[in-house]
């Protein structure tokens, strides 16, 4: 007698225990097949080109601050020109104004920041009209830059130590090398004056003539 011997079926340790392990409706695509198929669809990424990044990066470096005081605003400003500019970097500022009152002061230690953080600088001042607004003003050019020096001299020579005085007429002397931002407040009847006229509120005619502390 011949004995035959019996073979162990092939799916018992083989295909059929991954079928059980993924098992899966009629007609359904295996997880292989699957895999293969998102690897044909799916596009190759690649890596953007360094023009690309530079357009992406200066998007993001299009902000200017055209508004900020230094410690040299005393009892206003806080932090030094080069922890403005540093900050100013890190968030991705393009360019910063330096507009302390009535002063030019911390435009040299700006100007040594700017060139340490490649953050661009905008050479600027604030003041408060004696009959008028507060403002920023901005120099666009080398002659906004004397037209500021000048107004600067002018208030302060007008006034003691630490004060200044300008009038709306001091303003309108200013050249076409300025650009000015106009800081509105309102009037005693809620209403918001629109021009340096005499028909400005009793608030803003009372002012007129008084000396303008550094810090108020």
């Amino acid at each position: 007698m011949v004995r035959v011997k019996q073979r162990s079926s092939p799916h018992r340790f083989g295909r059929q225990a991954r079928v059980n392990e993924n098992p899966r409706e009629i007609g359904e695509p295996s997880q292989r097949v699957v895999e293969r198929a998102t690897r044909i669809v799916s596009p190759v990424s690649t890596p953007p080109s360094p023009g690309q990044v530079q357009q992406q990066e200066s998007k993001k470096r299009e902000y200017a601050e055209l508004h900020c005081l230094s410690n040299f605003s005393f009892q206003r400003g806080a932090s030094s020109a080069q922890e403005l500019f540093e900050r100013a970097k890190k968030i991705g500022y393009a360019t910063l104004a330096i507009t302390d009152e009535c002063s030019l002061s911390g435009i040299v230690r700006a100007y040594e920041a700017s060139n340490d953080t490649g953050v661009a600088l905008i050479v600027g001042t604030e003041i408060r009209l004696a009959d008028g607004p507060k403002l920023v003003i901005l120099a666009a050019d080398h002659d906004g830059y004397s037209d500021i020096c000048q107004l600067i001299t002018t208030g302060r020579r007008r006034s003691a130590k630490g004060e200044y005085q300008l009038t709306c007429a001091d303003a309108e002397r200013l050249g076409s090398g300025v650009r000015v931002l106009w800081i509105p407040r309102h009037s005693a009847d809620g209403c918001l004056p629109t021009s340096c006229t005499p028909d400005w509120s009793d608030q803003y005619r009372s002012n007129a003539g008084a000396p303008r502390r550094s810090g108020q």
